[in-house]
């Protein structure tokens, strides 16, 4: 582009090879004028993966982003909550709230051309999920004691592969499940019942005596 400013700036749009030409005029009629070549590198393209997570659970973030003409030297990740990274292709981070958070993702290269990008992370809560025994934990042989797990998940899975929120249990032992939430959060809960004999029916005396 031309430009009959005094001193200019031009941003380029693409890298490549460009001459740059100067002109000058005195205001005696005076001319003269200069050239020179310059090359202009292609930045890289910062681009990441995110997902969202729970708190208290590492996210992994994944730089996706692609190279200009010169060598990334440096890369900077920005969590959002006032932490940073220096890891080149992978972040892991973990969020001890609940709330939404910015990840930016920034790459100088050796041409020290720089490029950036921003991106959501929502970090949700706990699965929130308790367990009741219709007959506590302890009982006789030969009862069922109904297991429910209540709380704000879409799906469980017991250590024998049942998937049910409800279970009816028969046998003594180690129980424990995982639940997970809508946005991908997990947590587990674990519990032990034992049984116990029947108490012997006594037949009273009198029966003796018909």
């Amino acid at each position: 582009g031309d430009n009959t400013s005094m001193n200019t700036m031009f941003t380029y749009p693409f890298g490549g090879d460009f001459t740059i030409k100067l002109k000058a005029t005195s205001d005696q009629g005076c001319k003269d004028s200069f050239v020179k070549n310059i090359t202009i590198k292609r930045p890289p393209n910062a681009d990441i993966t995110v997902q969202n997570t729970c708190i208290n659970s590492p996210v992994h973030l994944v730089n996706t982003s692609t190279l200009g003409d010169s060598p990334v030297k440096q890369t900077i990740w920005s969590f959002g909550d006032g932490t940073l990274s220096f890891d080149s292709d992978t972040a892991t981070h973990i969020y001890y709230s609940a709330d939404t958070f910015y990840v930016t993702l920034k790459l100088i290269d050796s041409s020290s051309c720089v490029d950036s990008i921003r991106k959501l992370v929502v970090v949700d809560s706990s699965v929130m999920n308790s367990y009741t025994l219709s007959l506590g934990n302890q009982f006789f042989e030969g009862q069922s004691n109904i297991a429910t797990v209540t709380g704000d998940f879409i799906s469980v899975f017991w250590s024998d592969s049942t998937v049910d929120a409800t279970k009816t249990i028969t046998q003594a032992g180690y129980y424990s499940y995982v639940v997970t939430s809508a946005t991908g959060c997990i947590a587990s809960q674990q519990f032990t019942v034992s049984t116990i004999e029947r108490p012997t029916e006594l037949v009273p005396a009198n029966d003796f005596l018909t």
